[in-house]
């Protein structure tokens, strides 16, 4: 039986006829242990003294688990604010090392710049643009600061924001025809 008042079992041996709590159980599930154990002549007399001793009966003080597990999560706390990368531009722009995010926010604009990634139009009468963030990295081996600029492409429409998706990707039926092609010509 569950002891309500603590972490544990309240087991009562029948060789010995007396009751031993404890934290640590391990229950047979054969059906012919579970017929044996649980006999239909209980007396209502026997159920009421196990409530009885329940309600006396204690494991322990477990107060100190707790203090290790609020000390435990305060750690979690400070480690993951120290080693985890910001979430958002304005986390990024809090940290000690914002002037490396921006360098890094600076760079990536700059990359898309030069490889013509977008294009910068006039936004149609009523249509809302497309939202995006900021993904920041730390690379543990050199410690440098990486961002990326990701556009929140789940929330486009087809028929409003895109007519057709285009992703070439192979198949083996193409791979076939381009090995057949390269054995021809050697």
């Amino acid at each position: 039986m569950h002891l309500t008042n603590s972490k544990g079992w309240l087991f009562y041996i029948p060789d010995q006829d007396k009751f031993v709590s404890s934290a640590w159980a391990t229950f047979p599930e054969s059906s012919s242990l579970k017929k044996a154990l649980i006999s239909p002549e209980a007396s209502t007399a026997s159920k009421g003294a196990i409530k009885f001793l329940l309600n006396k009966l204690t494991l322990g003080d477990f107060s100190a688990e707790h203090t290790v597990k609020a000390q435990q999560l305060a750690s979690n706390h400070i480690t993951n604010k120290v080693l985890l990368p910001p979430k958002s531009y304005t986390e990024a722009m809090k940290q000690p090392d914002s002037l490396a995010w921006q360098r890094a926010i600076n760079q990536e604009i700059e990359n898309m710049k030069n490889h013509a990634v977008f294009e910068v139009l006039p936004l149609p009468v009523n249509t809302k643009p497309i939202g995006g963030g900021w993904v920041f990295v730390k690379k543990p081996a050199s410690s440098t600061c990486d961002a990326r600029y990701k556009v929140r492409g789940n929330s486009q429409l087809k028929g409003y924001d895109f007519h057709e998706t285009f992703a070439p990707t192979a198949t083996f039926t193409s791979l076939r025809l381009l090995l057949t092609v390269a054995v021809h010509l050697k």
